[in-house]
């Protein structure tokens, strides 16, 4: 199924500067997470997915105070995580990470408590976009570990406008 996302493509390209976003591309975007989600629930056969790269993001010791601060920055600047990283977060590999590190990255910004919502809103949106454009087969077929991506955008939206 291809969905139409070139609005999604060329703002993760210019990496959210100078974007405005209308309702209808709100309501387009909305659309597109809904036939993601009916997707994989048509879907009753996913596969499981364990990479290296979620082996090192699970691990507890990566999530202390300074270093999800850290993450957090390298994200919303590069737009992107890298496979792994040393001890000092510079990283290992030149390849990116898979999309349950994504989500694995997210949840850990979500209840974190060093940022507010609308720094965590920003995260989430941005993760949930590159799930949309990049990802959009994996979602639909893989046996992730964290699958409230959309659901905690949601609600946080109503959190932050109420």
């Amino acid at each position: 199924m291809e969905l139409n996302n070139s609005l999604l493509k060329n703002l993760f390209l210019k990496k959210y500067k100078n974007s405005v976003f209308k309702k209808k591309n709100y309501v387009d975007r909305l659309n597109l997470q809904m036939n993601i989600l009916s997707l994989r629930k048509k879907n009753k056969n996913h596969q499981k997915h364990f990479c290296s790269s979620c082996r090192y993001y699970k691990n507890e010791n990566l999530w202390k105070n300074e270093n999800i601060l850290r993450l957090y920055k390298k994200f919303n600047v590069y737009l992107k995580l890298k496979h792994t990283y040393n001890n000092n977060l510079l990283s290992n590999t030149s390849r990116e990470a898979c999309l349950q590190t994504y989500l694995i990255f997210l949840n850990k910004v979500y209840i974190s408590k060093k940022f507010n919502n609308f720094q965590k809103l920003n995260t989430i949106l941005k993760i949930n976009d590159l799930v949309v454009v990049k990802f959009f087969n994996d979602y639909a077929n893989f046996n992730l570990l964290h699958i409230n991506n959309f659901s905690l955008e949601h609600k946080l939206i109503r959190k932050l406008l109420s």
